[in-house]
């Protein structure tokens, strides 16, 4: 079966740099969620990646870039792991919609004319942090849905200074705005677990990978059921790596009661729809 994991931060270049790769640290978020790093994660090695990706059964990652204070991911790095290996990632260059001047010269380096698929955006993570739909970030999205981009937004967890960040709201209100621009929810809006399948639900082109929140987290279960009952087509698997390991988290989800009948959209297929427009 073919796996596609929506949510990947590889030991690549100034990825290394963010505190994902704060070893210590990981390994005491990690035992949080009772899911293991993978040891490519502890030596910082790309080789070793690929090698835990192959046993895991995944044949591609998306990856993005970010914005966060002191270091981010640097967008011309994302870029780059795209570039070096076509057939295996997905990237999108995270964006600052505060400065569209230099906004729009990324999303056309970057994707227009570069290797990247799709865009992503923290807007609760800014300096000013933002909800999703606030008006300043209009722009972008029209930008996105004219020129067929999808993107992603980190909604849920600690992707803002409180919990109105978490907000679901903020995604129907920008999915009824711009009703033809596909949206990945990244992190789900958890805790808002229920709120947010309801979303995608009533949403055409909304779409959730719960990720590490997922993983033995209260209200787990309701992105579980919305896997098997309500909104099958619109799950994303993910496994948050390099917090988690990949092969870990896949076989978490074969085992935390998804029917069987389901991995296929839910490793793959809703992913390939996500990005096809």
């Amino acid at each position: 079966m073919k796996i596609l994991d929506f949510r990947v931060r590889p030991p690549f270049k100034s990825y290394m740099d963010c505190e994902v790769y704060d070893i210590p640290a990981m390994e005491a978020w990690a035992a949080r969620f009772g899911v293991p790093l993978g040891e490519s994660a502890r030596q910082k090695s790309l080789d070793l990646f690929w090698q835990e990706a192959a046993a895991a059964g995944v044949e591609q990652v998306v990856t993005a870039g970010n914005l966060r204070k002191p270091v981010g991911v640097q967008n011309q790095d994302v870029d780059a792991f795209a570039e070096q290996y076509p057939d295996r990632v997905i990237a999108a260059p995270c964006i600052n919609p505060l400065d569209m001047k230099t906004a729009r010269y990324e999303l056309e380096t970057y994707i227009v004319h570069g290797h990247c698929r799709a865009v992503m955006m923290e807007p609760g993570y800014l300096d000013e942090p933002l909800r999703a739909d606030d008006r300043r970030i209009y722009p972008v999205y029209e930008y996105c849905q004219d020129r067929r981009i999808p993107v992603l937004l980190s909604i849920g967890g600690f992707c803002g200074p409180d919990l109105r960040f978490n907000d679901p709201m903020q995604i129907d209100v920008v999915a009824a705005d711009f009703p033809e621009l596909h949206i990945a929810v990244c992190h789900a809006c958890w805790p808002f677990a229920a709120e947010a399948c309801h979303v995608a639900m009533n949403r055409e082109h909304v779409w959730l990978a719960p990720d590490m929140y997922a993983f033995n987290c209260p209200r787990a279960d309701e992105y579980i059921a919305g896997i098997n009952y309500l909104i099958p087509e619109k799950m994303l698997f993910g496994s948050a790596y390099p917090i988690f390991s990949m092969e870990a988290a896949v076989q978490f989800y074969m085992s935390c009661g998804v029917l069987e009948k389901r991995f296929e959209g839910f490793f793959h297929g809703n992913a390939e729809d996500f990005f096809t427009i």
